[in-house]
């Protein structure tokens, strides 16, 4: 299967999906699709970033070598669905330590931001806390975020709101 046109010929999540089954535990299939996640094409980048993703909730050890590339990525100009992707991945995975500084850091600029999308805030959100729970000092400041934006946040961020605080007990 050639992945890059498979990729470029239709975003969907079918074709994600497609890409998925073929790359099943295949490391060497996986690289490949990583290569495109990482070149410097705005689209490629959006549409691997799906695939990427629904590969890894199936086979979470593929992605462990390349995390901490992953997480310079996002300090591109890159599409939102690659920082949605990204971030989402790291709900579902063991955190290395080595990265929970810089990945926490991140989490706090986009629930910060005025211009992300609201499924960024709440993924965010969600890695940030599952981070401070080892962390507990960084609590007060995840608490003191959801405070500020439940008032005017959506269901979806709302809900990730919620659960942090009865994961704080708070």
């Amino acid at each position: 299967m050639d992945l890059a046109k498979v990729i470029r010929e239709r975003h969907s999540r079918e074709y994600a999906e497609k890409v998925a089954e073929y790359i099943g535990d295949d490391k060497k299939r996986f690289k490949e699709l990583m290569k495109l996640f990482f070149v410097n094409d705005y689209r490629m980048n959006q549409r691997a970033s799906w695939a990427v993703l629904i590969t890894i909730q199936k086979k979470p050890n593929l992605i462990q070598p390349y995390l901490s590339k992953m997480l310079k990525k996002l300090d591109e100009d890159v599409h939102d669905a690659v920082i949605r992707n990204t971030i989402r991945i790291f709900e579902d995975i063991d955190i290395p330590e080595s990265l929970e500084g810089f990945l926490y850091d991140k989490c706090m600029h986009y629930l910060n931001g005025m211009d992300y999308p609201v499924a960024i805030k709440a993924f965010s959100l969600t890695v940030a806390a599952r981070i401070a729970l080892k962390y507990p000092d960084l609590q007060p400041e995840i608490l003191e975020i959801i405070d500020y934006q439940v008032p005017h946040a959506t269901a979806a961020f709302k809900s990730r709101a919620k659960r942090t605080r009865v994961l704080f007990g708070k």
